[in-house]
């Protein structure tokens, strides 16, 4: 009988503040934040998703939206709560278009900075 072999989870956590980080995506992967998705704002580069820090931190997941569109990864909260890739990329784009419909640039006010910012509760 083969043996299962484990895939540790791939940590992304906060880069100190004014610094960067970068993630490759990568399929059938479990990547475990250490911050929770609205207490940070998204932009889209591309295929890449950029994750935005108040204090300037950054990080870039790269192939983000090539990954996303088979919804072939695993997210895990802080508190151990796991969201589906698919769940988690079609969350991403609604909040991205929402974003862009809402625009103030859509009513004649200057360009929004292009960033999606996950709603506060």
């Amino acid at each position: 009988m083969a043996e299962k072999v484990s895939v540790q989870p791939i940590s992304v956590l906060k880069p100190d503040a004014g610094e960067s980080s970068e993630i490759r995506m990568q399929t059938h992967r479990v990547y475990s934040l250490a911050f929770y998705p609205d207490s940070v704002s998204f932009e889209q580069q591309g295929d890449d998703m950029g994750i935005l820090f108040d204090d300037a931190a950054r990080i870039v997941l790269h192939d983000f939206f090539v990954v996303a569109r088979n919804g072939d990864f695993t997210l895990e909260l802080p508190d151990g709560v796991q969201l589906q890739g698919k769940d988690v990329a079609e969350a991403m784009m609604m909040s991205l278009q929402d974003f862009h419909t809402d625009s103030p640039a859509l009513a004649g006010a200057p360009a929004d900075d292009g960033r999606a910012h996950a709603p506060r509760e």
